[in-house]
């Protein structure tokens, strides 16, 4: 953690201090991280790689963060279950 951009909502890759848009600017070639959160607390993370340099679509973007925000609330079905 630390070592990779982070994307984060509404879909603005950071690494510390520093942010872009991944569709104005493009994807880090050696991948980023999206956390997932669940409450406010970090559950994991999904660790993405893209298969190509350049700019990422939109739709794309919004696609992966809404996965992750499914993802995250799977985990608070499970952990109320338990």
């Amino acid at each position: 953690p630390g070592t990779r951009p982070v994307l984060e909502h509404p879909g603005w890759l950071t690494l510390g201090p520093a942010g872009w848009s991944p569709v104005q600017v493009g994807l880090p070639e050696k991948g980023f991280d999206i956390v997932v959160e669940a409450r406010g607390l970090p559950v994991g993370r999904f660790v993405c790689t893209p298969r190509h340099g350049g700019h990422a679509h939109e739709d794309s973007i919004l696609a992966a963060l809404a996965l992750v925000d499914h993802a995250a609330m799977a985990c608070l079905i499970e952990a109320a279950a338990a």
